[in-house]
């Protein structure tokens, strides 16, 4: 079984060029696993700035781009590195209670769940930091794959 990450912070050229390369990311998913899609944003904000400044300017842009190719959106900011600090937001993961609400969030979806976070590199992101944590309480059946270089 396989969760995802995804982020969007590499994608290059005009804003229907980040869309169209963000979506295409996210239908590479549908078409390798026949189910929709779950993003799990894991920004501080959703809705923030870098939010519309990737795709449309607009703060209801991620939501919509994600419904365009039949996904579900769920922002849970509480899972955000506001420590900008990789060993601290690790730390941080000990108190599982977080870590247990995407896990049974997870277990119990009938689409697939990804991950997502405007950082550029997803080995320097958080959310690998979460998906190893998840790993962890997940077990050896779980794997992640980090979506990139589409």
């Amino acid at each position: 079984m396989k969760f995802y990450t995804i982020g969007y912070g590499s994608l290059k050229g005009t804003h229907a060029e980040r869309k169209a390369a963000f979506q295409k990311r996210l239908r590479h998913v549908i078409e390798y696993t026949g189910k929709s899609i779950t993003i799990v944003d894991i920004r501080r904000s959703g809705s923030g700035s870098r939010n519309g400044h990737a795709f449309d300017n607009s703060p209801t842009g991620m939501i919509n781009l994600v419904r365009e190719v039949s996904g579900k959106y769920i922002s849970i900011p509480a899972l955000a590195n506001t420590f900008r600090s990789l060993p601290r937001y690790r730390a941080s993961l000990n108190d599982n209670s977080r870590v247990e609400l995407l896990k049974k969030m997870i277990i119990g979806n009938q689409s697939a769940v990804v991950l997502l976070c405007g950082c550029r590199e997803y080995k320097h992101c958080h959310r690998t930091t979460l998906a190893e944590k998840l790993l962890e309480c997940l077990g050896d059946k779980w794997e992640v794959d980090h979506l990139c270089g589409y």
